[in-house]
């Protein structure tokens, strides 16, 4: 983070355009107190997903920042807070070392079939920071990596990188086998106490585009239709998530 430098929560449903926030192309992992987390417990981590035998992948919903359908695959074990009680009981010694970690608010594992590219793309928020931590990665750069801003990194095995998710960045595994990461979204601490707001605004978001997957002409309309779609979601999105999770914990 640049010195001296206050940040704003940007969302890009709201501003819209490239995010120029002034964040790294990675944050510096000693700075981040929770990731010592990671790095003593890797190696459970790694034993976990490799006997674990899991054929529950589901495309990702936005296809437009993938260069080919269903080539890009994630098991969501927490999504913005909503919790997959079912999936987490395939991966409790995962679940268990992230729930220590302050502000945790998704939690997947993600395949990027051999052959696949995620293209140069920014998300929806700088309020959390993005941690991809390597599980299975066929090989390094320049077949197979992971590029934000101008700056380009190989993921490894057991080892972590985390960066704003706002800013542009793509990844690609030019190999010809599949590439597994564990992917982790926590809340940045500057941002903790409008965890609600970045939840909400993001679940909404996200709905709005798995929405115009199915209608493309939605972000055609006037922005305060969008807008107005979107106030809905949220309220939704408030009220939704905590039944949800209640109703899921009784039936897991």
């Amino acid at each position: 983070m640049s010195k001296g430098v206050i940040h704003k929560l940007w969302f890009s449903f709201f501003d819209r355009g490239e995010y120029k926030g002034g964040e790294p192309a990675y944050f510096d992992l000693n700075k981040i107190e929770w990731t010592k987390i990671l790095n003593e417990n890797k190696e459970s981590i790694l034993n976990e997903f490799q006997t674990v035998n899991a054929d529950s992948y589901s495309p990702y919903f936005n296809h437009s920042v993938v260069n080919e359908t269903h080539i890009w695959t994630t098991i969501s074990l927490r999504f913005w807070t909503v919790n997959y009680y079912r999936n987490q009981k395939k991966y409790p010694v995962i679940m268990n070392v992230l729930n220590q970690i302050p502000g945790l608010l998704t939690v997947s594992i993600n395949k990027l079939e051999a052959g696949g590219h995620i293209v140069p793309h920014n998300g929806d928020s700088n309020g959390f920071y993005r941690c991809h931590f390597g599980l299975d990665i066929p090989s390094g750069l320049p077949e197979t990596g992971f590029k934000v801003l101008e700056e380009r990194r190989e993921w490894k095995k057991g080892e972590l990188l985390v960066f704003c998710d706002a800013n542009i960045h793509e990844a690609w595994n030019k190999s010809k086998i599949d590439r597994y990461i564990l992917v982790f979204d926590v809340i940045r601490p500057e941002f903790k106490n409008q965890k609600r707001k970045l939840v909400h605004v993001i679940t909404a978001s996200i709905f709005l585009q798995g929405l115009a997957e199915k209608i493309p002409l939605l972000y055609k309309l006037p922005l305060i239709i969008q807008g107005g779609i979107h106030f809905f979601a949220r309220m939704c999105s408030i009220i939704y998530i905590p039944i949800r999770n209640f109703v899921a914990q009784l039936f897991a």
